[in-house]
């Protein structure tokens, strides 16, 4: 009767204590799934055939369905990069894709389009066998127009720049670092043998310490005429002259000069053929 009592008093405190474990284990599932379910990310389980297992409520809000509506659902049906068919049949190949982090284009419910970062991790069981994956995803819509607006705007200033006729040019500590296609054209280098020159080079030996003195200046934010005239030396050593104008600014962090010249060699050509021309009338008129 004592042993059969202290049986069952052991059988008491057992029940008891798995009744406390499964309380704390609801406990803690409901905890975590409040949390899961009020978070901000998309949150989603997928199976090993890579249909959903589980959605929570900001992932279907976030494509505009309601979880009943994506339970079941094939994965790629909502991603825009891929054909769903053609995913399904491929999932195994499909699964390593989608694996780790990456941005993708997601397809709402009516259509429009979401940007979303993806993060996933694969699913094994205590065999090691492939049975499912858990994700979240993260809106950035926002940011992925802003980037489209940014690159639209540099394709935009680019092309306005590269068909300039006037000659664009950055040089940083004395060495060019951007040229548009007319600079090297004034100048008879291709664009790329530019890259890194000592500007110097391009410079007359006769205007190099002028213009020296003037690039100082600019950058030392002291005054310096922001237009000149100079005399330049092409690929071939021939002697262009140039009109520019500079602008002190900041490139890449570092102090820098952005300048403007523009070709001025046929009209100084034609100025000496009137001073050459207007001498020879003069010599004429008074030996006559």
């Amino acid at each position: 009767t004592a042993e059969l009592a202290k049986a069952n008093e052991e059988l008491k405190l057992e029940i008891e204590e798995r009744k406390r474990a499964d309380g704390a284990l609801r406990e803690s599932e409901e905890r975590y799934r409040r949390i899961v379910e009020t978070a901000q990310e998309g949150i989603w389980m997928i199976d090993a055939a890579g249909k959903t297992d589980y959605v929570n409520q900001q992932m279907a809000k976030m494509l505009g369905y309601t979880v009943e509506e994506m339970s079941g659902r094939f994965l790629f049906d909502f991603i825009c990069d891929f054909a769903p068919v053609e995913a399904l049949q491929n999932f195994e190949r499909r699964k390593h894709e989608i694996t780790g982090q990456r941005d993708f284009r997601l397809r709402r419910k009516d259509g429009s389009d979401l940007w979303a970062m993806i993060s996933t991790s694969p699913m094994f069981d205590d065999n090691g066998q492939f049975i499912g994956a858990l994700g979240m995803i993260i809106d950035i819509t926002r940011r992925k127009q802003a980037e489209e607006a940014l690159l639209e705007s540099e394709k935009k200033y680019s092309t306005l720049v590269e068909n300039s006729l006037t000659g664009i040019y950055i040089d940083q500590c004395e060495k060019i670092v951007f040229a548009n296609n007319r600079f090297a054209e004034i100048f008879g280098f291709p664009k790329e043998e530019l890259m890194g020159i000592e500007s110097w080079k391009l410079v007359h030996a006769e205007d190099r310490a002028l213009n020296r003195e003037l690039r100082a200046r600019m950058l030392r934010g002291e005054g310096a005429p922001s237009e000149y005239e100079a005399r330049g030396l092409t690929k071939d050593g021939e002697t262009v002259w140039i009109v520019g104008r500079n602008t002190g600014i900041e490139y890449n962090g570092n102090p820098a000069i952005l300048g403007n010249i523009v070709d001025v060699t046929e009209q100084k050509r034609a100025e000496k053929g009137l001073r050459e021309a207007d001498e020879e009338f003069k010599c004429m008129k008074s030996s006559s």
